[in-house]
């Protein structure tokens, strides 16, 4: 059992295993560890002031440090043989292209769970950990949902024609009338991530409307292209791909927390 959520203080430190070695204080990003007269103690306003990044519990070489949600016992060992080199990590990202042409071949539910574990391991606010993941593995139900992003572009063309021509959405639902998917491209699976907005604690930024993106230069300074705004709405939200494809067993499994 991880002894770490028990505490009533943000840190404690195991004395007889601190080297006092200071790691912890110079790491934490909000100065909330201080010098003790033994071992490193937290400052009078760290349990509010805490944002649980587990930085200081990341870099004690003795495993010494508690923090309040983990502990030693929950940092993952790294193998230092395994770090790239310069050239390899280089290699490794220039080599980056989008996929468009997929294997005729399920995705293994196994291999969907190594990729989301490692996924959830970007940064995130506060390490809070608030993103859940909807995962469509039938082919049929993930063409289904190429389909409403077509019909959601076909419905832009009626109600407002300018956007439809200057994110040219014209490629795709031609195409998709002449029986070409530009879509979802026969893609055997279908992952889309998403956040509760209980759980966003900064306040939204106000959305342009469709008709000023239309006539918004994408060189313009105030914002991204239309083409940029289009993406992000071109597929269907999560909350309609749960209620037209996932019963309530999925649908809860689709909100399942993957905390680290």
């Amino acid at each position: 059992m991880n002894t770490a959520y028990n505490l009533d203080t943000i840190i404690k430190v195991d004395e007889s295993l601190c080297i006092s070695c200071g790691n912890c204080i110079r790491t934490c990003p909000g100065a909330l560890i201080t010098k003790g007269d033994c071992t490193p103690v937290p400052t009078e306003d760290s349990w509010k002031l805490c944002i649980d990044c587990g930085h200081c519990v990341a870099v004690c070489p003795t495993g010494a440090m508690q923090h309040r949600l983990m502990g030693p016992e929950d940092c993952e060992p790294l193998d230092n043989r395994l770090l790239p080199t310069w050239d390899e990590a280089r290699q490794f990202l220039v080599s980056r292209r989008s996929v468009r042409v997929y294997v005729n071949k399920p995705v293994e539910k196994e291999k969907i769970l190594q990729c989301l574990e490692v996924a959830r391991m970007a940064p995130n606010g506060g390490n809070r950990q608030i993103v859940r993941w909807v995962v469509i593995s039938e082919p049929a139900k993930v063409r289904k949902i190429a389909e409403m992003s077509i019909d959601w572009m076909k419905s832009v063309k009626e109600s407002n024609p300018a956007l439809y021509a200057e994110a040219k959405l014209e490629l795709f639902t031609s195409a998709w009338d002449a029986g070409n998917d530009q879509m979802s491209r026969g893609a055997p699976c279908f992952i889309q991530a998403w956040a509760p907005s209980s759980r966003i604690s900064a306040k939204r930024a106000r959305r342009r409307s469709a008709s000023r993106w239309a006539t918004t230069s994408s060189s313009s300074k105030t914002g991204a292209s239309p083409q940029a705004w289009v993406s992000s709405r071109a597929w269907v939200s999560s909350k309609a791909i749960s209620r037209a494809f996932c019963s309530p067993v999925e649908q809860s499994a689709a909100g399942m927390s993957l905390a680290r």
